[in-house]
């Protein structure tokens, strides 16, 4: 005889499940990831424009574990998770629209003063490039900075994906981000040089965020 189901072991089973989705989008970031280093490496070698690279895709990684990262989960999935159970999803629909709309706002001003003062983030954080590669490094925070809204909007996504128990596109997020990169620089190479790497963050961001949109 089979033994009948009980809330206990449908809720261990749906752990275990979401944590075999999560283990498998993290590995799939890391192939994807050693793929992305290894096609950078094969169009542009160890290059000045590659290393000017290297620093302006810090930044958005930056300000976004700053702003988005911590407060992702020490209050947003514990807040929506909250609100989902106790008062249903209208409530927590109207909840997310506040959050990310106030989220939005706050980062498209930052973006925006981010462009303005592109030469001088570029002179701090590269003090020791030539000219040329100053301006560079410039060129590529300009294309690099909306990822920060992006970033921070995508967060905000994964948050309430979360509350809601739906863990299959949060997990491959990164994964899909890593894809940007590998489909721009190929593609831009010719054109753009190592500036298709810039181009190819913004894209990954852009898919990231669109992956996850309920």
């Amino acid at each position: 005889m089979s033994q009948l189901s009980t809330p206990e072991t449908t809720e261990q089973s749906g752990i275990a499940q979401a944590a075999g989705i999560i283990a498998l989008g993290s590995i799939s970031s890391r192939v994807l990831g050693l793929v992305r280093e290894q096609l950078i490496a094969y169009l542009f070698g160890a290059t000045g424009l590659v290393s000017a690279f290297g620093i302006a895709n810090k930044v958005p990684k930056m300000i976004y574990e700053l702003l988005v990262g911590g407060m992702l989960s020490a209050a947003l999935v514990p807040v929506f998770s909250q609100v989902a159970e106790q008062k249903g999803r209208p409530a927590l629909w109207a909840l997310f629209s506040r959050v990310a709309s106030l989220l939005a706002i706050v980062l498209a001003a930052l973006v925006l003063l981010l462009e303005l003062l592109a030469p001088q983030v570029a002179w701090l954080l590269g003090g020791g490039f030539e000219p040329e590669l100053q301006a560079a490094l410039t060129r590529m925070l300009r294309i690099i900075t909306p990822a920060v809204l992006l970033f921070g909007l995508s967060g905000v996504v994964t948050g309430l994906l979360y509350a809601l128990r739906r863990f299959t596109y949060p997990a491959f997020a990164a994964a899909v981000f890593n894809l940007g990169i590998i489909i721009a620089a190929p593609l831009l190479a010719g054109r753009l040089d190592a500036y298709s790497l810039a181009v190819g963050v913004l894209l990954g961001s852009i898919l990231q965020l669109l992956i996850q949109i309920p």
